[in-house]
């Protein structure tokens, strides 16, 4: 398995990985899936705000496949001390620690770039995500009730946090 930062040559096996996630609508920050050119031209955003530190984005690969992704954003102004986290497992590789060495490395990448607040918001319903950011030391620190509607369906919203 490996981890590295994304590249404009993962675009295509990413869009497939964040498109199959979307479908799933366990996820807050991929809920909806894009083209192949509408996924490049998000990538490359990211690369200008890659350049200013904003932004950071790893990929995991196994047996050369891209199989998980991570990323982090920097807020703005009194809060560029915060950085919002995301990650996604493809379906059939879950549950074997492919998120937990994602959530690790971007956790370490995140010190080094001077990060000292770390948040991520959680659907209720995403038990394993909320597992593995408590085994991380993050905490819930809020909690919007109904929160976010999926179909006909409602479920809180969750916000955890740690400090590193």
């Amino acid at each position: 398995m490996l981890i590295r930062e994304a590249i404009l040559s993962d675009v295509p096996e990413l869009n497939k990985l964040l498109n199959s996630v979307a479908r799933e609508k366990i996820h807050l920050s991929v809920n909806k899936t894009k083209t192949l050119k509408e996924r490049e031209k998000w990538f490359k955003k990211y690369l200008e705000k890659r350049k200013k530190n904003k932004k950071i984005m790893l990929v995991c690969l196994k047996n050369n496949k891209i199989v998980g992704f991570s990323s982090a954003k920097r807020k703005n102004g009194k809060k560029s001390h915060v950085w919002e986290i995301s990650y996604q497992v493809k379906k059939e590789y879950r549950k074997i620690g492919i998120g937990s060495t994602l959530l690790s490395k971007l956790l370490d990448y995140l010190k080094n770039m001077g990060a000292e607040q770390i948040i991520a918001f959680v659907i209720e319903t995403n038990k394993a995500s909320a597992t593995l950011l408590k085994k991380f030391g993050f905490e819930e620190v809020g909690r919007i009730k109904k929160g976010i509607k999926i179909g006909e369906n409602y479920c809180d919203y969750i916000l955890f946090q740690k400090t590193l």
